[in-house]
């Protein structure tokens, strides 16, 4: 590391960099999904900080990519079938399940989750012991 100007600074691809500390990137990249997101541009400063520090400028990128496919999905517009509402009325008129038959569901449903995790309980013992 040399340092350049009183300041710390790396050679990278015969250019100096100045080495970024975790504080500062973590309040650029605070601030670059607000950003990114709203359009927005960047203090000077923090400009300065994404072009020389390329964890960054992979953040930008990643934020621009989620806005691009954010922006995909404002496009399309889904319209509800013509039926729908007489298909949800119809389903909610229908006789409740009897209250025997929902307990026997649930009954089922916890067994057999209980079961998976005693199956996964044993197999991650099986290989702890393996290792």
């Amino acid at each position: 590391m040399n340092v350049i100007a009183g300041r710390p600074m790396k050679v990278i691809a015969g250019r100096p960099m100045k080495v970024m500390t975790a504080r500062r990137c973590r309040s650029v990249k605070g601030r670059i999904s607000e950003v990114v997101l709203s359009g927005e541009l960047l203090s000077p400063e923090d400009e300065r900080h994404v072009g020389q520090c390329l964890a960054c400028q992979a953040e930008v990128a990643q934020f621009k990519m989620i806005e691009r496919g954010f922006s995909a999905m404002r496009v399309q517009i889904a319209t509800a079938p013509p039926d729908l509402v007489n298909r949800v009325m119809a389903g909610l008129d229908r006789t409740p399940i009897p209250w025997f038959r929902r307990r026997v569901a649930v009954s089922v449903s916890a067994v057999s989750a209980v079961a998976v995790a005693a199956t996964v309980a044993v197999a991650m013992r099986r290989r702890q012991a393996a290792a």
